[in-house]
């Protein structure tokens, strides 16, 4: 069973020729404060849509250059969230790896809901270790949302 995803809603119109809608650097807030910044990547449809969350280190910029699979995902009617983690690229607050990926990844998810509603979906991470982590995370706030 896959559990329901995060929605995204959208109303802007767009040109046939035009595959995806790019929001860069939309402040996502944690709850201490801290701005985290994402590009939202959303099919030119109307309409609401399931989001996939990718938090990475390394710079959003570089992942959405580098991965197709994103394109991908819009183009099969998935909104997608990239995220620089806390203290990273565009993404305020202090990098101290591992620290806050729990709480951060859990209002990130939280973020995403409030868009428009829906539940939550397990997102991807930038560790293997993360995996497991974040399905846990998952399971845990979806008790919560019930």
């Amino acid at each position: 069973m896959l559990p329901s995803a995060p929605m995204f809603y959208s109303q802007e119109t767009q040109s046939p020729a035009s595959s995806a809608q790019h929001r860069t650097d939309v402040s996502i807030p944690m709850r201490d404060g801290v701005e985290l910044r994402a590009d939202i990547l959303l099919p030119s449809a109307e309409g609401k849509f399931p989001a996939l969350i990718y938090r990475t280190p390394y710079g959003k910029h570089f992942a959405l250059k580098e991965y197709k699979t994103f394109e991908k995902a819009v183009a099969r009617g998935y909104a997608v969230v990239v995220q620089d983690v806390r203290g990273r690229y565009a993404s305020d607050g202090e990098f101290v790896a591992y620290q806050n990926e729990g709480r951060d990844g859990f209002d990130t998810i939280r973020g995403a809901m409030a868009c428009r509603g829906g539940k939550p979906a397990a997102p991807e991470s930038h560790g293997a270790g993360h995996d497991v982590f974040h399905a846990a995370q998952f399971l845990l706030l979806r008790r919560r949302v019930r």
